[in-house]
This record gives C-alpha cells, sequence and structure tokens, in this order.
C-alpha cells in the first residue's frame, strides 16, 4: 500500500550531502501521526485517493501562533472552491 511508504525528512549538511534529520519537529508528524486523530496511513490514504481521484488533494496545517505546527488535517478535494 501507497500509504506505508516511509516518508522520510532530510537535513542538507554543508558538504552538500544529506541526514535524517530525525530531530525536526515535522520528522515524527509524518512519520508516525500527522494529525491527533489520525495514524499516517489512514491520512496519507486520503490524500492519495484525492489526488487520484480529483487530481489534486490539500492539507490544512495547523500552527500554533508562534510557529510550531500543531498537526496536519486532510481536506476533502470536494470541499475545495478554485475562485479565479
Amino acid at each position: 500500500q501507497v500509504s506505508s511508504l516511509p516518508l522520510i525528512v532530510y537535513r542538507r549538511l554543508p558538504n552538500d550531502s544529506r541526514e535524517r534529520a530525525r530531530t525536526h519537529p515535522m520528522y515524527r508528524m509524518l512519520d508516525e501521526r500527522p494529525n491527533p486523530g489520525q495514524p499516517r496511513d489512514v491520512f496519507f490514504s486520503l490524500l492519495i485517493r484525492d489526488f487520484f481521484e480529483a487530481g489534486e488533494c490539500f492539507v490544512q496545517v495547523r500552527s500554533t501562533g508562534l510557529g510550531d505546527v500543531l498537526g496536519l488535517y486532510p481536506i476533502p478535494a470536494a470541499a475545495v472552491v478554485r475562485v479565479d
């Protein structure tokens, strides 16, 4: 299942290589639980479904006033109205 594939956050190193950024605030959120109500497989399954059915997917990033991310929440593509 695509939603079970690893999603890894990396940190760019000065020598232009990279390493896993295990201490980055988003690492655990993307690896385990994007929001308190959904494990990652459910979250990504919803995004992947919308992507294949609607051609795009949307995520609301909820954060504190200081910029700390509290959670990532899928927004159904059908609920998004495009205004041109």
